[in-house]
C-alpha cells in the first residue's frame, strides 16, 4: 500500500493515501464478499475542520463568553444578564448560578446567535460602552469605546 504519513505537530497526524490505493483496496474488498467490513469516509480538509469545530462543544461558559465578547466577566453579568431584556432572551439556552459560586452555561450556537442578532442593541443598552462589528461568519468582534 502506497501511503504517505506527514506529521502536522506533536498532537496530530495527517495520513494522505492517494485516490487508486483506496480503489484497490474497495475493489480486493469486494472481491472477496468483505466490503461490509470495510468502511471508508472521506472528508475534505474544511469538511473535516468544520466538523472539529462543530463537535468542540454544545455548551459555551462564562470564560468561553468573555473571549468572545472580549469583555470582562463584570460587564457581561451588568449589561446582559442584569438587564431583564436582554436575561429573558438569554435564559431559554442559559443555565445562571444559583449562589456566586455556580457556573454560566449557555448553548453555543444560541448564544452566538443572540450576540449576532441583538448585537446593536446591546451596544445601545450598554451606553455604547462597546462597540461590535458582525464579520461574515457571524461572529462579534467587540472593541472597547468610551468606559468599560
Amino acid at each position: 500500500m502506497n501511503i504517505m504519513n506527514k506529521t502536522l505537530n506533536s498532537e496530530s497526524v495527517s495520513i494522505e493515501i492517494p485516490i487508486q490505493t483506496i480503489m484497490n483496496a474497495i475493489h480486493s474488498f469486494s472481491q472477496d464478499n468483505q466490503l461490509n467490513q470495510l468502511q471508508l469516509v472521506i472528508l475534505t480538509k474544511e469538511q473535516y475542520d468544520e466538523s472539529q469545530n462543530s463537535e468542540k462543544s454544545v455548551q459555551m461558559n462564562m470564560l468561553e463568553l468573555q473571549e468572545e465578547m472580549q469583555r470582562d466577566r463584570s460587564w457581561i453579568i451588568k449589561h446582559l444578564f442584569q438587564d431583564e431584556y436582554f436575561r429573558r432572551k438569554i435564559a431559554k439556552f442559559s443555565q445562571f448560578p444559583i449562589n456566586d459560586s455556580g457556573k454560566y452555561l449557555f448553548h453555543r450556537k444560541s448564544m452566538l446567535k443572540f450576540l449576532n442578532d441583538y448585537a446593536e442593541e446591546i451596544v445601545e443598552r450598554s451606553n455604547n460602552t462597546i462597540r461590535i462589528e458582525k464579520n461574515r461568519n457571524q461572529s462579534m468582534k467587540p472593541r472597547k469605546r468610551g468606559r468599560a
